[in-house]
């Protein structure tokens, strides 16, 4: 079944009436029965609260791969990046309630195993061979994902073997974002500062 809007940080895409006919309440009716931006303007994530409000207001969203539609370049630099990243971080991950498991999750899942793994290669005495065996596959678990991303979302091999590196920054971002909120400091997107509730 097709959905009646699919966001993303970078499309907000809601089907037009006219291309689906017969199928009530599509497009800019749906847009507009959900309230639309006005309904979430405290909010910076509307990629996240967005679909939120469409479905509380009984419309269907998904997910969807736009790779064959379109490009888009959101940040040219690392700067950008981290404000752009950071601007919304505490309405996702870095919240107090989240922000732990997340940790634990991403630098567990995703860091930690390739650090045991150079370890392991550059001192093999120290591990059992169950425990090589362990690792081994705990590295395989988070890459192969990762690398599979690459043909599928037409990426580059490089950002793939430097994930471990960019969940690492990742978290110093989120626990940076969070730590600025608690101590009331303004979020800054587009040389505009904002506070953030």
């Amino acid at each position: 079944m097709l959905s009646d809007v699919a966001v993303a940080g970078q499309s907000v895409t809601i089907r037009a009436p006219e291309l689906f006919r017969g199928i009530a309440d599509t497009g800019y009716a749906a847009y507009r029965k959900a309230g639309g931006h006005a309904e979430i303007r405290a909010t910076m994530h509307d990629g996240l609260l967005l679909p939120k409000l469409f479905r509380q207001h009984g419309l269907r969203t998904d997910i969807a791969d736009l790779t064959h539609l379109a490009t888009c370049r959101m940040y040219r630099n690392a700067s950008q990046v981290w404000q752009g990243l950071s601007k919304n971080a505490t309405e996702g991950m870095a919240t107090p309630a989240r922000i732990l498991p997340f940790t634990f999750l991403l630098l567990f899942g995703q860091v930690v195993p390739l650090v045991l793994a150079f370890s392991s290669a550059v001192s093999p005495a120290s591990y059992s061979p169950h425990e090589r065996a362990l690792i081994y596959v705990s590295v395989a678990a988070s890459f192969v994902p990762r690398i599979l991303s690459v043909w599928k979302y037409r990426q580059s091999l490089l950002s793939a073997l430097l994930h471990p590196l960019g969940v690492t920054l990742l978290l110093i971002l989120e626990w940076n974002a969070l730590i600025r909120k608690l101590a009331g400091q303004p979020v800054t997107w587009k040389e505009r500062a904002y506070r953030m509730g």
